[in-house]
């Protein structure tokens, strides 16, 4: 997660992170994001929505989302700030205006 949050500080304006919290006990992974000084958005998703919307086979995987609600780009498994940076810039990808 620190990859996520140094991207998330130099991210381009029109690009956001948002954690999809897949956990029960919210609450513990609330004073886990504050604790860590994270500043990302944690959504919490009790019935699995979300993994059901995207297709998410494991955890963790990284979904890149277009403004118009099209998928960019999945990567299952850690990412790096370096993997992030170049999801948001490749071809197809969401590119800073």
């Amino acid at each position: 997660m620190p990859d996520f949050e140094e991207f998330n500080t130099s991210k381009p304006d029109n690009v956001a992170v948002l954690m999809i919290n897949l956990d029960r006990d919210a609450g513990r992974v609330e004073t886990y994001i504050k604790n860590k000084g994270y500043t990302f958005t944690v959504l919490k998703d009790e019935k699995a929505q979300t993994v059901r919307s995207y297709l998410i086979r494991g955890v963790p995987t990284t979904v890149v989302v277009g403004g118009d609600g099209v998928i960019r780009a999945r990567v299952e498994g850690q990412v790096t700030k370096q993997i992030l940076d170049s999801l948001v810039c490749e071809p197809g990808s969401i590119r800073p205006t």
